[in-house]
């Protein structure tokens, strides 16, 4: 494909994904959760409409991105995700680096096959 899509849907997607880790991350840094912490999650529910507004082109997002979009979602995800907790920041942010990866791999093969398809 030729990433005719953008990311826009994605990255959305991905912020509310990101804000609410963070709401619950605030949330629970006393170890516990009470009502007093709903006030974490309030603001990121009433941002919820743009994120899932457009969720149902996130997959086809996903299958045109580039791998120049894909990194720079890999890039704004590392940006914006910050917890408390550093060794899970450092493996969430390993994991994604490597789903980008194999991302990245995975597109190359199917761009090859593409090719030699449209050779014979």
């Amino acid at each position: 494909m030729s990433e005719k899509m953008g990311v826009q849907d994605l990255i959305e997607l991905l912020d509310f994904l990101i804000a609410l880790g963070h709401a619950v991350d605030r949330s629970l840094a006393d170890g516990k959760m009470s009502a007093e912490d709903m006030l974490h999650l309030i603001p990121v529910m009433t941002s919820a409409g743009p994120a899932l507004g457009g969720l149902m082109n996130v997959p086809k997002e996903i299958a045109d991105m580039s791998a120049e979009e894909s990194e720079m979602v890999y890039k704004h995800i590392e940006q914006k995700f910050d917890i408390a907790n550093d060794k899970v920041e450092e493996i969430v942010e390993t994991s994604l680096a490597v789903a980008v990866s194999i991302y990245g791999l995975v597109k190359k093969i199917m761009d090859l096959n593409k090719v030699e398809a449209d050779v014979e």
